[in-house]
């Protein structure tokens, strides 16, 4: 997640279908997409929220938490694995930014 409230899977599903592994194998044939296909914008978070009866005050707060724990996320991994290291100080700040572009 890099842009707005994160969109977590419920346990209580929008809508169901059964298929089986033959069935849906033949239908994903040829349908396979590539990751930024599938990444959704901060615009289309904030409408499945909003349609998902969340409020404009909720999805701001799941946004604040969200980035407060990739930080808390990032500084523990900075401290634990990077400072760690007996690297020079420029490879640590480069491992640095390569995580810290990688973890989500």
């Amino acid at each position: 997640m890099s842009d707005g409230c994160p969109v977590t899977i419920d346990w209580e599903p929008i809508g169901i279908s059964v298929a089986t592994v033959n069935e849906f194998e033949i239908f994903r044939r040829n349908t396979r997409r590539h990751c930024s296909d599938i990444k959704l914008n901060e615009l289309a978070r904030y409408e499945i929220l909003l349609d998902a009866g969340y409020n404009a005050f909720d999805i701001l707060e799941g946004q604040r938490l969200a980035r407060q724990l990739k930080s808390e996320r990032m500084s523990s991994f900075y401290t634990k694995v990077i400072l760690n290291k007996s690297t020079t100080g420029a490879e640590s700040r480069d491992e640095y930014n390569t995580a810290s572009r990688t973890i989500v």
